[in-house]
């Protein structure tokens, strides 16, 4: 039990938010103060004494659950989540955290003098670091002049001495990136050829999305979630205030004429305050380029008379009322 001056106050509109706790001496000193309380006896607990060992015990079991605690509330919520955790959060979204990319770029295949004859180089020649800590696979792409789309292979024509093909890292991950003339062995040389380097850096590999980039998207992507739907529309509207009275008229200008691309939102009872409300908020619902007009209803006068015949044990002043209210 905790003493007043160790009450602690969750404060819950903390971002994120504290628990309060106290360290095991603290939970310790507390224990003892209180047994010393009930008891009225001073305390005078040497190590080894089996009051105190008892005390120990439950301070090291206060902070295990304290411990167990924080962590269950960290979890509860996307924005204290971390790691896998929050991958297992964001899952009930169907909102996948962006994966690693592949570093690729550029290499230099190259024979120390020119053939007679063609080199066909296939896409399965892995160039890599000294060592081979850091391997990259030959990959098609039609953008370099050498690769050759029917056969999948890149071609060292005749006569020539180097060309440039397009390479992969075989992990993904910035750990992959080089730096320049890097990637100057091979795994196993294909047949023809000599060296391969990277002539500029390859620093296009991407880390997984991180934590703090992964929440920033999925906060976006909620207030994305809006639809420019006449239902969406409506909802937006009924969410501004109680008692709102409305009609939305699609395809219509503000003179009631048909107008593709154009909704009026009539109001009934309004003020200049709600009508300027009402055309902001459609600022951030309306579809792009949707045009909107808000106006107030024009107002027709009009009496009504009915006739009430109240059924037995009705008296007629006590229906008067109720019928004239609505």
């Amino acid at each position: 039990m905790a003493t007043d001056s160790t009450t602690q106050t969750f404060n819950s509109g903390t971002l994120p938010p504290t628990l309060p706790s106290l360290s095991y001496a603290e939970l310790l000193s507390n224990l003892i103060q209180q047994w010393a309380a009930q008891t009225k006896v001073s305390p005078s607990l040497a190590s080894g004494d089996p009051l105190l060992a008892e005390f120990q015990s439950i301070a090291s079991q206060g902070v295990f659950i304290e411990n167990v605690l924080a962590l269950l509330s960290s979890l509860t919520r996307a924005q204290t989540s971390t790691g896998a955790n929050l991958d297992t959060w964001m899952a009930q979204f169907g909102f996948p955290r962006l994966p690693a990319t592949y570093a690729n770029g550029p290499v230099t295949l190259s024979v120390l003098s020119a053939h007679n004859t063609d080199i066909l180089i296939p896409l399965t020649t892995i160039e890599q670091t000294v060592g081979g800590a850091i391997q990259y696979q030959l990959i098609a792409d039609t953008e370099q002049a050498a690769y050759v789309s029917g056969s999948q292979n890149y071609l060292l024509p005749a006569g020539e001495t180097s060309i440039s093909a397009t390479a992969q890292a075989l992990s993904p991950g910035s750990l992959y990136n080089v730096q320049a003339n890097q990637l100057t062995q091979f795994l196993s040389p294909p047949p023809g050829i000599d060296q391969v380097t990277n002539p500029g850096p390859i620093l296009n590999g991407e880390d997984a999305e991180s934590d703090s980039s992964y929440l920033a998207r999925f906060a976006a992507y909620i207030q994305s979630l809006s639809k420019a739907t006449g239902p969406a529309i409506t909802s937006a509207i009924d969410n501004l205030q109680q008692g709102i009275t409305f009609k939305l008229y699609p395809n219509t200008n503000n003179a009631g004429q048909y107008q593709q691309g154009m909704f009026t939102v009539v109001v009934a009872n309004s003020t200049s305050a709600l009508i300027t409300n009402i055309s902001t908020m459609l600022e951030s619902v309306a579809g792009l380029t949707i045009q909107y007009n808000v106006l107030p209803a024009n107002v027709v006068s009009g009496s009504v008379s009915v006739s009430i015949a109240p059924t037995a044990g009705y008296a007629l002043t006590d229906l008067e009322l109720p019928v004239q209210r609505r």
